[in-house]
């Protein structure tokens, strides 16, 4: 047995093999952190045990590369052959340790790759101690199948509803499994079944194709003689035994490794206090800071209600123009050709003056304000040509009017982006929904400020169409408008009546036609494509689907009689920051596949957006301001997706002011 020495009171460093978990790591409470990096720390010992001996690697043999502790011993390293003849005991000794040293084998295909498949046992006896150690365990096989170039799959049991796998370490995941608990220890049966629903789920999205699983279970170890505990009886095993608590020192855990149904190598884990570790069980994360806790209230959450009809922080206007709202004015980023702005220009907006509207159409930039001019309400329109032929603001049009209007944007997000509309002049629309008319024509400077009654409220813009909820008697029907006015499509409004006070969330997909909408926490509605038409699936013709408090819809359509949607796992909320595509059938996930991870950004991504050039993403400070704009987009293979980042700060540094101050003032 190998018997670990005991931690210092200090917490010692996350071992340089677990760098790629620090963003997890770092949201953790402190005491949580302290306890895991010195389990960690400890693992390590046990790290030949663990690997995997049975690798079959196939292909072409291409030569030796990197050192490893199981080989031949045509090729074993040449200091163990001098250690034969110089140190013979010590050479037997590292022998049968397993401490000897061999040349890795490379190959041009190393073949299947494995899939660490990790069962953990959340019975009675995994409760307090056992908790965070299997915590740690989990962490711990994850870098083992990094090092063999493979992933790790994982899961608990018994769950009455069925194993859910994971096939990341993510703060969501963590809280899933903290909270997990059962009445009973995990049998074979369990595990059984659990791989069953895992070969089910790799059929349908194919991650299956070509894998070697690789079986492991973790839990707490029965007793003397005959055992029905998974943990007892798996082929590979990791099997806690919490020792006795001793008065005056700190609990001690042995765990065992067990391969190929025996029992191997034992390792003594020491804890640090009770006081630490009862810590990291009560509060096992670190909380949001306050900016990114404002920040986390959105159409997935369970915060107000209405969330305005207006686009926040960015809107792509098409593929080669994204229009950027920040703090202190509206950044304007105009491409030459993919990821290039050479010529960004920046429109400064003081506390005094509100945005009451954006266009950008054909390099020409429209804006509506309302501003207070020696004491007078005034909305002032203004446009300017970004082509380049010209300083921009010296090729204006200044049209204004007096009118009361200040209230119409009360309410209005610090990041909104408003949009204006073509009409006869421009309309533009309240933060309570509602139609207003700018006129004017090219013939004079004079214009009209127009209130349009019994106009359809706007319901979402997004800079390429609008949504808008009109009523025809006893019908409600949703209309998707093109920016120009042209018809998308038209809706029929479902059984989950839309009031705009209460609509949480709404989304329309471009590329799939499909339409979302919630009114209800966590609970979204696809209502289908054509005006009269009812079904078995509702009164109206309608399919639901359920996310959680951190998921937000960016794409929903129907698929037959099931829903297929995409969603991204918003890490300020608890999820882990991923975009997948979701199958659902009857209410019920039946696969899913992960489109993207968003890595180290995934806490201060603020906004997602699916476009005709890639996935466009915005991530805040500590603040809460705009911090950059990341772009995925996939190589040029269609493999994994590749991240463009666009610092906002140096795109505002090198950018043309156009300032508004001189339109205000005429």
């Amino acid at each position: 047995m190998t018997a670990v020495p005991r931690e210092s009171d200090a917490a010692p460093p996350v071992p340089a093999a677990y760098a790629a978990f620090l963003p997890v790591l770092e949201q953790l409470s402190v005491p949580l952190q302290r306890l895991l990096r010195g389990q960690l720390a400890q693992f390590e010992r046990l790290i030949g045990s663990v690997d995997d001996r049975d690798r079959r690697d196939t292909g072409e043999f291409e030569g030796l590369g990197s050192l490893t502790t199981r080989g031949d011993i045509a090729h074993i390293v040449q200091s163990e052959l001098l250690l034969r003849t110089e140190a013979p005991l010590e050479f037997l000794r590292r022998l049968a340790e397993g401490e000897t040293l061999y040349h890795e084998k490379d190959y041009a295909d190393p073949g299947a790759k494995p899939v660490y498949r990790l069962t953990v046992s959340v019975g009675p006896a995994l409760l307090g101690h056992g908790r965070v150690l299997a915590l740690a365990a989990i962490f711990f096989m994850a870098r083992v199948a990094a090092i063999r170039g493979g992933t790790l799959h994982w899961c608990f049991v018994p769950r009455a509803d069925g194993a859910v796998w994971f096939e990341e370490i993510s703060v969501n995941t963590i809280k899933r499994f903290l909270r997990a608990a059962s009445y009973r220890e995990a049998t074979t049966e369990d595990v059984a079944e659990a791989h069953q629903m895992w070969e089910r789920l790799t059929a349908v999205d194919r991650t299956g194709a070509g894998a070697r699983p690789i079986d492991w279970v973790v839990g707490v170890r029965g007793s003397r003689g005959v055992s029905a505990r998974a943990v007892d009886t798996a082929h590979h095993s990791l099997a806690i035994a919490l020792r006795p608590p001793i008065a005056g020192e700190t609990r001690v855990a042995e765990l065992t490794v067990r391969r190929k149904g025996q029992n191997g190598k034992r390792a003594l884990i020491d804890f640090p206090s009770d006081t630490v570790c009862v810590s990291a069980l009560n509060t096992p994360f670190a909380p949001l800071k306050p900016a990114r806790a404002a920040a986390a209230i959105g159409p997935g959450t369970t915060g107000p209600a209405d969330h305005g009809w207006e686009p926040r922080y960015f809107i792509a206007v098409h593929a080669g123009a994204k229009l950027v709202r920040m703090r202190d004015g509206i950044l304007v980023l105009l491409a030459e050709k993919r990821f290039d702005f050479p010529s960004p220009f920046f429109v400064p907006l003081p506390s005094d003056i509100q945005l009451a509207g954006i266009r950008l159409k054909d390099r020409k930039l429209s804006i509506l304000v309302q501003a207070d001019v020696t004491g007078k309400d005034v909305l002032i329109h203004a446009e300017f040509d970004l082509s380049g032929r010209s300083d921009p603001a010296q090729a204006r049009q200044v049209r204004r009017k007096e009118s009361v209007a200040a209230h119409l944007f009360k309410g209005q997000h610090r990041f909104a982006l408003p949009l204006l509309f073509p009409g006869h002049g421009v309309k533009f629309y309240s933060t309570h929904r509602r139609e207003f008319g700018f006129e004017f024509n090219d013939h004079n400077k004079e214009a009209a400020f127009r209130v349009l009654h019994n106009r359809p409220l706007i319901l979402c813009a997004t800079g390429t169409h609008r949504v808008m909820r009109s009523v025809e008697g006893d019908d409600a029907y949703l209309n998707v408008l093109r920016d120009n006015g042209g018809q998308l499509a038209d809706y029929r409004e479902s059984d989950a009546p839309i009031s705009p006070d209460r609509l949480r969330g709404l989304i329309y997909s471009d590329s799939h036609r499909g339409l979302a909408y919630s009114v209800t926490p966590n609970i979204w509605t696809i209502p289908l494509h054509q005006r009269g038409w009812a079904s078995a699936v509702g009164e109206h013709g309608s399919l639901q689907f359920d996310t959680a408090p951190y998921e937000v819809p960016l794409m929903a359509k129907t698929d037959g009689d099931g829903v297929v949607a995409t969603i991204w796992s918003d890490a300020r909320a608890g999820g882990d920051g991923h975009v997948r595509t979701l199958h659902l059938s009857n209410g019920q996930r039946t696969s899913y596949e992960t489109v993207l991870r968003t890595g180290a950004d995934a806490a201060n991504i603020v906004d997602i957006r699916i476009t005709h050039d890639g996935i466009w993403a915005m991530t805040v400070d500590d603040a809460g301001d705009p911090q950059a704009l990341l772009c995925y987009y996939r190589d040029k293979r269609g493999g994994k997706h590749l991240c463009r980042r666009f610092e906002l700060d140096a795109l505002i540094d090198k950018a043309m002011s156009i300032d508004l101050g001189e339109v205000i003032r005429g």
